[in-house]
């Protein structure tokens, strides 16, 4: 078999079962490093389908926002305030009883 782009004899790779698909080794290597992204596999079946690659740019800056440290301080003092009129409520019955 010839390969269809260089229409010589080289080693023939198999990338499909179609016939009329026939490319050497040599071609394929010349097509994989002029189109790196392209997705790996028959040029005539897989078309320009093409790799994507998705950049994911990290803040530097990872410091919590002050709406949020706001928030914890408050409802941190509530709770705080809350167990510690209890403590009151708690003291004052149990003195009374005594």
């Amino acid at each position: 078999m010839t390969c269809k782009w260089c229409e010589e004899n080289n080693d023939i790779i198999k990338l499909c079962n179609v016939k009329d698909h026939s490319i050497c080794k040599t071609c394929y290597d010349k097509y994989r490093n002029l189109y790196p992204l392209r997705v790996e596999g028959c040029p005539y079946c897989k078309g320009l389908q093409e790799k994507i690659i998705v950049y994911v740019h990290q803040q530097h800056n990872n410091s919590i926002p002050y709406e949020v440290i706001a928030c914890i301080i408050c409802y941190s003092v509530i709770c705080l305030s809350i167990k510690i009129y209890f403590l009151i409520m708690l003291f004052i019955i149990i003195l009374n009883n005594k």
